[in-house]
C-alpha cells in the first residue's frame, strides 16, 4: 500500500500511523539525501521474521526519486509506504504506481499568486526554486501549458536581446525551452509534463 500526504502536518500522519498501524514496525527516512539503495532495499527486503514494516518517507532528496519510485513497482503487498513532501510532481505522480493521494484542503490561491507573469519576474530574477512551484500552481488553477511557455519563452528572449553578450548556460536554457516545445508537437507528448520537468532541472545559474 502506497500513501502519499501533500502539505500534511506531520503529526497528523504519525497520529495516522498509530492509529491504523498500531503494530508495524516504522522506518523513517526524514530529509533523506544518502545513497537510495538503502532506502529501496528497506522497501524491497523481507523480514526474517515475518514482521509488518511501515516505511515512512518524508522530505527526500528529488535527486532519488526515480529510484525510489522505480522500488515503489515492485514492493510486497503487505508493505506499507507514507510518503510526505509540500508538493509531488504530475511527472512523478504518474510514474507512482497504485496510491492514494491525502492533500491539504487549505485554501492556497490568491487573485496575486495566481498571475502568470509572475513566471516572467522569477526568470527575470534567476529565481529557479520557484519557478516550477508558480507554474504547477497556475496548471492546477486550470492556465494551460502552452500559454505559461508562451510567457515564459517570450521573457527568456526578451532578456537574451537585452543582453550584450549570452552565456552559455543561458543558450542551453533557450534551446532546452524549445526543444521540450517542440517535442511534444513532434510526438504529440505532453507539454504540460514536458516543461515541468525542465523547470525542475533548472538551476539560477541557467537564467544568467
Amino acid at each position: 500500500m502506497i500513501i502519499l500526504f501533500k502539505k500534511i502536518p506531520r503529526d497528523e500522519i504519525v497520529a495516522r500511523i498509530n492509529k491504523k498501524y498500531p503494530n508495524h514496525e516504522i522506518i523513517r527516512f526524514n530529509g533523506f539525501s544518502g545513497d537510495a539503495t538503502e532506502i529501496t532495499h528497506t522497501m524491497l527486503s523481507n523480514d526474517l521474521f515475518a514482521n509488518e514494516k511501515l516505511v515512512f518517507l518524508s522530505d527526500i532528496d528529488r535527486e532519488l526519486w526515480d529510484q525510489v519510485i522505480e522500488a515503489l513497482k515492485h514492493i510486497s503487498g503487505s508493505m506499507v509506504v507514507f510518503w510526505a513532501e509540500d508538493s509531488f510532481p504530475v511527472a512523478y505522480i504518474k510514474a507512482i504506481p497504485s496510491h492514494e493521494m491525502v492533500e491539504s484542503k487549505e485554501k492556497k490561491n490568491t487573485a496575486e499568486s495566481l498571475n502568470p507573469f509572475q513566471l516572467a519576474n522569477q526568470i527575470s530574477t534567476g529565481n529557479s526554486v520557484n519557478l516550477w512551484a508558480t507554474y504547477q500552481n497556475l496548471i492546477i488553477a486550470g492556465h494551460s501549458a502552452e500559454s505559461l511557455f508562451g510567457i515564459m519563452w517570450w521573457k527568456l528572449k526578451d532578456l537574451a536581446r537585452k543582453r550584450t553578450t549570452v552565456s552559455f548556460s543561458y543558450k542551453k536554457t533557450l534551446f532546452n525551452f524549445m526543444n521540450a516545445h517542440s517535442l511534444a508537437r513532434k510526438t504529440g507528448g505532453e507539454l504540460e509534463t514536458g516543461i515541468e520537468k525542465l523547470l525542475l532541472s533548472l538551476k539560477p545559474t541557467d537564467l544568467k
